[in-house]
Order: structure tokens, then sequence, then C-alpha cells
């Protein structure tokens, strides 16, 4: 006799649990599979990414943050940063401290000098400056682009400092400018070499540099002279034997005569 069970047939475990344990296997593969593919990603853009030289700071409009660097000299280098509050509460604002090791005059582009004041941008051209110092048969001829590169760098208009020139040497054809190659016949200075009781230097660009050197770091930023009139007083004074009232037209009349030369 044949008894019926409602009950429905058992089924064999070893299907069921192969079936079981396939799914979440490939499952897991793949969502490895996933995680290594960001994780390379994520190591190649680390590995093509180059920090910036620009100075960066937070805005709050976009909230991106940049991290700041100096390139100087010596080659790139970690600029100091102070971490301040911002105005938005999703980051803060890096503030630029200046860096010691990459300290040198700043070459940001000024408005062409106006008047007898000496800071300023240039109003006479390298051209100009390179007739003028052939013109006197100076030892510098063919230098003007140097004399007005330096001038930019150091944010004096250089009319001035090939007017000093002329009237201290004759553009270096006189005097003791000649063998000391010092542009504007700076007084020595202990510890540093010097000759009859002026500077010297090996070349005339060198003299030219300690020149914008002396009247940007001193006479303009320390001592705040910033005019003709204010400033040969101090670097030509009268208990020398010099006649500053002279010294002070005659580098006008030349400055103004080249301005005009160059439509200025």
């Amino acid at each position: 006799m044949i008894v019926l069970d409602s009950r429905p047939l058992p089924v064999p475990l070893g299907p069921r649990l192969v079936r079981r344990h396939r799914a979440p296997l490939a499952t897991l593969s793949l969502r490895l599979l996933a995680v290594a593919a960001l994780a390379l990603a994520l190591l190649a853009a680390l590995a093509l990414h180059q920090p910036s030289d620009q100075a960066g700071a937070y805005s709050p409009d976009s909230g991106a943050a940049y991290s700041a660097q100096v390139v100087g000299t010596a080659g790139p280098a970690l600029a100091p940063s102070q971490i301040v509050p911002a105005r938005s509460s999703r980051a803060s604002q890096i503030i630029q401290l200046p860096d010691p090791r990459a300290a040198r005059p700043s070459a940001r582009p000024l408005p062409p000098a106006a008047g007898d004041t000496m800071v300023g941008g240039p109003t006479i051209s390298p051209a100009r400056i390179n007739a003028v110092l052939a013109a006197y048969g100076s030892p510098m001829s063919g230098d003007g682009q140097a004399i007005y590169n330096l001038g930019v760098q150091y944010g004096i208009d250089p009319a001035y400092c090939l007017a000093f020139f002329v009237h201290e040497s004759g553009a270096g054809t006189q005097g003791e400018a000649v063998l000391t190659h010092n542009l504007g016949n700076i007084r020595a200075i202990a510890g540093l070499p010097s000759l009859d009781g002026y500077r010297y230097f090996d070349t005339w660009l060198d003299g030219a540099k300690a020149w914008y050197e002396l009247i940007s770091g001193l006479y303009i930023k320390q001592w705040k002279l910033a005019t003709v009139s204010q400033i040969i007083p101090v670097y030509a004074p009268s208990g020398d034997s010099n006649d500053p009232t002279a010294y002070i037209d005659g580098v006008n009349q030349l400055v103004a005569g080249w301005r005009a030369q160059s439509g200025l």
C-alpha cells in the first residue's frame, strides 16, 4: 500500500550549500576589484600631482584651500603659513608669511615714476640707456638692459641710476670710479673691498646693483626718503665738498631731457 504524504520531499543539502555560497563569493570578488582599482587610481593621481609655486589662500566663496610654496634660488622650499579662522566654518584661511630664505627685492611692476620721485617703474627704455652710455663712451655701453632690469627689480626708475652715473663720473669715464667700478662713488664700508675710501667692485654691474641696493634699502625703505631733493643732500652732503643744489638740478635736468626724448 502506498501512503501519500503532503509534505515536500527533502532536497539534498549539497547543491543548496553550493548555491548559497557561490553568490556571496562572486560579489565579494567584484567589490575587492573595485576597491583595488580605486586605490590604484588614487596612487596614480598622487604620483602625477605637482605642488603649485603660487602662494595660496582659502576662498570663502568656493570653499577651496590651496597650499603655499615659495620657490627660491636654492629650489622649492615650503613657506611658513599661519592658520587663522576664516569667515566660513568649513575651512581655515591660509595667510602667507614672508620666508626669510627667499627674501629678495620685489619685481612687481610699478607705475612709471613721476616728478622727481625715484620710486616707480622705468621712464626710459633700455635702448635709450644704451644710447646715453654710448654717447659718453661709457665702459658700460651695451649694458642698458641690465641697468633697466635692476631698476624694475628694485622698484627704482633706472633713469636716476643713469643720471647719478653720469653726474658722478661721466658714466664711468672720469675720476676714481674708473678704477673702482663704483657707479655711484659709494663710500667704503668696513670689511668690504675698497680703494682710496670708496667701495671696490669687480664689475660695473656689481657696482650698479650695489647702488640700487643702497638707495632702495637704506634711503627709501629705512629712512623714508624718496625724491631727488630728499636723497641727494644726504647722499652727497655739502660737508664732503659737494654742492647738493647743483647736484639736484643736474640729475633732474638729465632725467627730464631723457624722458622728453622718450615722449614722456
